[in-house]
């Protein structure tokens, strides 16, 4: 029995001996991501005014455009997620007649409506206005604004025809312009 003992002793000591500890060893790994800058714009709808209003009395205001604004306004996103540029051009640096304006009383009309376009921030604090003015420039002309930082927002669109823009009366017919919104690198 006394042999018996001593084995189970000897056997719990050495299941409870603490085993050695050897060296512990520990590193260190870089964890990484990247997100490639990008900008998205919604599809803004197309703008018709149809008939512009023009004075048709007789008398030294005659067809002229005598609607203080005519308005169109729509929301779309605009999203950057790094500080971009926001532009709105016009092709053609205002609404456009391909009527010729080139009889003997050209001076008294034109085959060019004056508009305005602007991007406005709904919450009033993501990105900065950018806005569009035809009659500061000739076709091409653009208004644009660099943001310093991202933004993400609804944002309204608002493009205009004010009559203030407007001292000569438009000839009859169609008038055509392309205005493109983009955001993107500065």
């Amino acid at each position: 029995m006394k042999k018996l003992l001593a084995i189970a002793a000897a056997s719990t000591a050495l299941i409870s001996a603490p085993a050695l500890a050897g060296d512990s060893a520990s590193d260190t790994l870089d964890v990484t991501a990247t997100v490639q800058p990008e900008c998205s714009l919604d599809d803004p709808n197309n703008v018709n005014f149809g008939n512009i209003s023009i004075d048709q009395a007789s008398g030294p205001g005659a067809l002229l455009i005598n609607q203080q604004f005519h308005n169109n306004f729509q929301n779309i996103w605009a999203s950057c997620n790094y500080g971009a540029r926001m532009t709105i051009s016009s092709q053609n640096g205002g609404l456009l007649n391909p009527e010729p304006n080139d009889g003997p009383d050209a001076g008294d009309f034109t085959n060019v409506i004056e508009y305005r376009a602007s991007m406005t921030a709904t919450s009033n604090s993501a990105f900065l206005t950018t806005h569009l003015f035809t009659h500061t420039g000739g076709p091409g002309v653009s208004g644009s604004r660099v943001n310093a930082d991202a933004f993400h927002d609804n944002a309204s669109l608002r493009v205009y025809i004010f009559s203030g823009d407007n001292s000569l009366r438009p000839l009859a017919g169609t008038y055509t312009d392309v205005t493109t919104v983009s955001v993107g690198p500065v």
